[in-house]
């Protein structure tokens, strides 16, 4: 039995983040690391294991941070977040043969509405519409998800760089190489929560382009899963159509917002506008529990267009000063053409206390 409450962000080779937890053994001991995406939260700094007793937090105590109204609002979310299928056990309609003869095979229609579902609770937090699962894309998606999954070599899109097993035919193949190359590819998880989650956090990215899909302007997406290799298609290559958001996505959001989704990853401002990519914004983010500012660094400004958007702005919080039922006060001002902007946002758990609602 270990737990994990530190992390550390190395960079890779190509110049990408990844984050890794620290583990311990039950006497506080560190004694290694593992990836972030293969660690799964399943209390919040709240354990006791044997003869280490782990600090409890405070924090339990959320009536001293939200007063009735946020309280409010949090339980509504919670609930919406219990009442949506999380399920991990028989996913599929017809399952995948990955080796022999090639079958990308089907999911059920539980596991898809429970990815749609948690995809539209977070864009309901926006005001956002809703978006729908296209069937003829849940069919692309899992030959996207079984591709990967059957070379089982990463994530690619396009699968460049990925060898083409030899049980799998060259139209499978290419069907699974388009797949890829419209969708958002996570690999290490299987529930719908935790994909789409892996998806708004999108910590091992300098932009936060599967982000900015999942809250822009799509209003279909297509599901696949294999094993524990995800692929939902956000957009058609052959029928491409752009649909503008309408408003900038703060990320956080103001007022309550889920503390899973922006711990140890990049914030951001997503704007329909296009902006000079060398503009050097100025972002300041306050502590306003703790009283004190958080170090922001590496600033960028780009121009991808990920999720219909014509510039997203993302920044880094200092992790080590991201906490549960903080309250943080952002402000982001010299952006060419764009008001000055400023707003409060408060972390909460949207998984605290999940299991009484089920």
């Amino acid at each position: 039995m270990f737990y994990s409450n530190e992390t550390i962000t190395v960079k890779r080779p190509n110049g990408k983040r990844a984050i890794y937890r620290t583990l311990a053994n039950r006497y506080g001991k560190d004694f290694g690391y593992i990836w972030h995406g293969y660690a799964t939260k399943i209390r919040d700094l709240s354990w006791n294991f044997g003869d280490f007793d782990a600090p409890t937090k405070d924090s339990d105590n959320e009536s001293k941070y939200f007063n009735a109204s946020e309280l409010e609002k949090i339980n509504q979310i919670r609930t919406a977040a219990g009442n949506i299928n999380n399920d991990t056990k028989n996913i599929y309609a017809v399952k995948p043969a990955l080796s022999g003869q090639f079958n990308p095979g089907k999911l059920n229609d539980t596991y898809i509405n429970g990815t749609v579902d948690w995809i539209n609770l977070y864009r309901s937090l926006y005001g956002l519409s809703s978006v729908v699962a296209n069937p003829d894309w849940n069919v692309e998606a899992q030959y996207g998800a079984a591709t990967l999954a059957a070379a089982d070599e990463g994530l690619s899109h396009g699968l460049v760089g990925i060898s083409k097993p030899g049980n799998i035919s060259e139209d499978d193949w290419d069907r699974g190489a388009t797949a890829t190359n419209s969708s958002n590819l996570a690999v290490g998880l299987v529930s719908p929560e935790g994909n789409v989650t892996e998806y708004l956090n999108d910590e091992d990215n300098d932009v936060p382009g599967h982000r900015d899909w999942l809250l822009g302007g799509i209003t279909q997406v297509g599901v696949g899963q294999a094993a524990n290799y995800n692929d939902l298609k956000v957009f058609d290559r052959e029928n491409y159509q752009e649909n503008t958001p309408a408003a900038a996505i703060e990320f956080p959001n103001s007022g309550v917002f889920p503390y899973e989704a922006v711990s140890e990853t990049r914030w951001s401002l997503s704007i329909p506008q296009k902006i000079d990519g060398d503009s050097v914004p100025s972002i300041t983010v306050y502590d306003n529990t703790a009283n004190k500012a958080v170090s922001v660094s590496d600033i960028s400004v780009d121009n991808e267009s990920y999720g219909y958007f014509g510039t997203t702005v993302s920044y880094d919080p200092d992790e080590n000063q991201v906490k549960l039922n903080h309250s943080y006060t952002i402000s982001i001002s010299g952006l060419p053409g764009q008001p000055d902007t400023s707003y409060t946002t408060k972390l909460f758990s949207i998984d605290r206390d999940s299991a009484a609602n089920h």
